[in-house]
């Protein structure tokens, strides 16, 4: 599963992001709610390459809850995104994700995007 080692969910609102999400980080985030069946439904897939924080607060009213993972490298952030987004589909994620800013890199599912 594509959502294997994100952390959460947690209450999407300032206090709870700058609590558990340090400021310079890239990593990946899913938004979402939790179901009366204690399940986490996933409606938004996003990541950033250098402010994961201010990505989480952007989202903010949108959902309810979210999941994060932080990452060393914008390629790895970036890989993990596009699992997301190839295997749950978010209704609220229409456009595929793009490759880190000046890397040439295509998605490792259907090979779509190529950042030059």
């Amino acid at each position: 599963m594509p959502t294997e080692g994100l952390v959460g969910p947690y209450q999407l609102d300032h206090e709870t992001i700058d609590r558990f999400v340090a400021e310079s980080s890239c990593g990946v985030f899913v938004i979402g709610n939790k179901g009366q069946d204690g399940k986490f439904y996933i409606d938004r897939v996003g990541r950033s390459d250098t402010n994961l924080r201010q990505g989480l607060y952007d989202c903010i009213g949108t959902d309810g809850a979210f999941k994060f993972r932080i990452f060393n490298v914008p390629k790895d952030a970036f890989t993990v995104e596009c699992d997301i987004f190839h295997a749950i589909h978010p209704p609220m994620t229409i456009m595929h994700p793009e490759p880190p800013t000046g890397q040439k890199l295509r998605c490792p599912h259907c090979h779509a995007l190529d950042n030059a």
